[in-house]
């Protein structure tokens, strides 16, 4: 289809909105009315799920628009996305459309493109000496970020948040004058610097054995590249 003198604007005024900046953006080689296919990309899988994904497409009156969806999940050359609420797009994405992806959250706010995310253990009643409260694996060729940790204790007692960088095992100590909660989030990875190698554990261990009954709970804010 031929383009018009007012196609050519429209098409310039909503590329202009394509001009801020994106986490991911590229031109489909395929899709469909809830898919946009990509085959040049090698997204980790499910990377974008929540992400906001625009498209320049046609409508049925061959008009060009913007549309603005929701990727609900991923693979390595597909996103399948959805708007709000759950209503397939009205036209199909087909090769040559330009598309955006946009994060949900801001990748500069970590100091990389990172998605972290809170793991959650469970309640430990008087764990010994060296007993891990909360661990993580960190993904095969990742690696791994801890941004974050709570801990929740009974009692006095030293943790230590543990992580193998350069093959090398590393701790840093955690001091708890006494019973309470301590939540930590920095925008500075704990362990920047010194990231967790592929393959290997990250856990929150306790120092010294906890007297009877007590109970201890932790959790990491941990994400990988």
């Amino acid at each position: 289809m031929a383009l018009t003198i007012r196609d050519e604007q429209i098409i310039r005024l909503l590329l202009s909105s394509f001009t801020e900046p994106s986490d991911n953006s590229g031109y489909a080689t395929g899709g469909s009315n809830n898919t946009v296919i990509d085959t040049s990309k090698d997204w980790p899988i499910n990377f974008w799920a929540g992400a906001t994904v625009e498209v320049l497409a046609q409508n049925f009156m061959g008009n060009w628009m913007k549309y603005v969806r929701t990727c609900i999940s991923n693979t390595a050359t597909r996103l399948t996305i959805q708007p709000l609420p759950s209503v397939p797009l009205t036209v199909v994405v087909i090769s040559g459309n330009r598309y955006n992806i946009k994060q949900a959250y801001n990748s500069i706010r970590w100091g990389r493109s990172i998605r972290p995310a809170w793991v959650h253990a469970a309640e430990t009643t008087a764990p010994g000496a060296g007993a891990v409260l909360v661990t993580q694996t960190v993904g095969v060729g990742k690696t791994g970020y801890v941004y974050g940790f709570s801990i929740s204790t009974q009692e006095a007692n030293n943790f230590l948040l543990n992580w193998v960088s350069a093959t090398l095992a590393r701790s840093q100590r955690i001091i708890f004058g006494g019973p309470g909660t301590t939540e930590v989030t920095d925008l500075i990875a704990l362990n920047e610097g010194l990231p967790a190698d592929a393959a290997s554990i990250i856990s929150i261990t306790n120092v010294n054995a906890a007297a009877v009954g007590k109970i201890y709970q932790c959790r990491l804010l941990y994400g990988e590249v």
